[in-house]
């Protein structure tokens, strides 16, 4: 709870899995045995924000469904640690909290990411002391501070992707937020692998099916009547660098809260280049 309090004392957030205090109460652990010994007030406190107020790590897991994560012998794909491994790979800064005591009061976590092809060894900063967390995060400068940093790093990692000389241009005059940074970095991540793999390879066909399909997919096409709208069409034909060519790229990436979108040319034919044309706030009609 401590450690929590300093978390948001800088900004940050602790997220925590829904529903933990229930898991907690079926297993013999030195977390359940700590909690048992507050007094019902403290006791109340710990549950309700595990159980009930969060804030909760609801989203289904980044890394690919093929993929396998592993730490000390023991399969942890699908969790938090392994969500955390993910995310450092691809540049995003996430690092976990332990209670003391426990097994996990050790720095850094190593976890083995098993691919179809390799395996990758990422290790993973890890707190169980507030007093070690605290200075970390009066020194850490680790973090995006401006879309600038944003587009430096995305044309820095994504190289298997084609950014126009003005793509991120549109986020001029916006003002930073570190969340749809890091979703738009994410996403950005999932075209570069699709881009580098193939859409016809195993690993491309399972990213599309995860975030191409569904209702709350992270990509989707325009509507058709927003495709045929003159004004909306003007806004979705983008300039392709140095060709001089002109694509209408009505498929894009969502961000939310606030809107803010990824606009790509789609689909990306055999042995094709694939633009990002468009990074900033959601395009209308009017």
């Amino acid at each position: 709870m401590a450690m929590r309090n300093l978390a948001r004392r800088f900004g940050r957030v602790i997220y925590c899995s829904r529903g933990t205090s229930h898991r907690l109460a079926q297993a013999e652990t030195p977390l359940i045995q700590m909690i048992q010994t507050l007094s019902r007030e403290q006791r109340n406190a710990v549950l309700i924000w595990l159980n009930q107020n969060g804030p909760f790590w609801d989203d289904a897991p980044e890394h690919d469904s093929g993929d396998l994560f592993g730490c000390n012998n023991d399969d942890i794909t699908g969790s938090g640690l392994a969500e955390s491994a993910y995310c450092k790979s691809i540049g995003i800064d996430r690092r976990t909290v332990s209670v003391s005591p426990s097994e996990w009061n050790y720095t850094p976590i190593t976890v083995n990411w098993i691919r179809q092809n390799d395996t990758e060894d990422i290790e993973v900063c890890n707190y169980w002391d507030p007093s070690t967390l605290e200075s970390d995060l009066e020194q850490s400068t680790s973090l995006m501070a401006s879309w600038r940093e944003l587009e430096d790093a995305a044309r820095q990692r994504f190289v298997n992707l084609n950014f126009t000389p003005d793509s991120f241009s549109y986020l001029e005059g916006q003002p930073f937020t570190k969340g749809p940074a890091y979703r738009i970095l994410e996403r950005l991540d999932v075209l570069d692998r699709i881009r580098n793999a193939g859409l016809g390879s195993k690993e491309g066909q399972g990213l599309h099916a995860k975030h191409f399909q569904g209702d709350k997919a992270w990509f989707s096409d325009s509507s058709d009547s927003e495709k045929h709208n003159p004004k909306f069409r003007r806004r979705l034909t983008f300039n392709i660098a140095d060709t001089n060519a002109y694509h209408f790229c009505t498929w894009h990436g969502k961000v939310n809260n606030p809107p803010y979108r990824i606009h790509f040319t789609w689909p990306v034919p055999p042995g094709g280049q694939l633009y990002v044309v468009y990074v900033g706030l959601k395009i209308t009609r009017t």
